[in-house]
């Protein structure tokens, strides 16, 4: 299987996290996208990425075999960077939360239908070990009744 090019959007608290999560799954994160350089460099020199970019079009045409991008940027910039990368035919893994109201999402989740991509939003803390010990209370019946 090839290995998927990823790109992060965004080189702020969240990057690292996303990089680390991207490598362990089998993932090259190829690029970072930043408007200041310098965080940008700052985040992607000590892990060996040599691609730095300062908005996502540019790293989505400087990197047409990107498979996806990750966005960790503030939120106000979750839906139309996301709208960008899906729209490119990318698809998307975005930092929670994923909107600033419904009708936002509403937008997202029809661009990610019509361009047939993936969308998803880091809901990480459903998978702690202490969450997933409350859904089977919740589902035996233990608990939530």
């Amino acid at each position: 299987m090839k290995t998927q090019k990823i790109g992060i959007v965004g080189a702020g608290g969240m990057a690292a996290y996303h990089f680390d999560g991207f490598v362990q799954g089998g993932a090259e994160v190829a690029a970072v996208a930043d408007p200041n350089p310098d965080r940008a460099a700052a985040f992607a020199k000590p892990r060996g990425i040599t691609r730095i970019y300062q908005n996502l079009g540019d790293m989505l045409r400087g990197l047409p075999e990107l498979a996806g991008v990750s966005i960790g940027t503030p939120n106000k910039f979750h839906k139309p960077l996301t709208l960008e990368a899906l729209k490119s035919g990318r698809h998307v893994y975005c930092e929670k939360p994923p909107a600033l109201n419904a009708g936002e999402m509403t937008e997202m989740l029809d661009a990610a239908l019509e361009s047939g991509r993936l969308l998803m939003f880091d809901f990480n803390n459903r998978a702690r070990p202490e969450a997933q010990a409350m859904m089977s209370y919740i589902r035996s019946g233990r608990a939530g009744v």
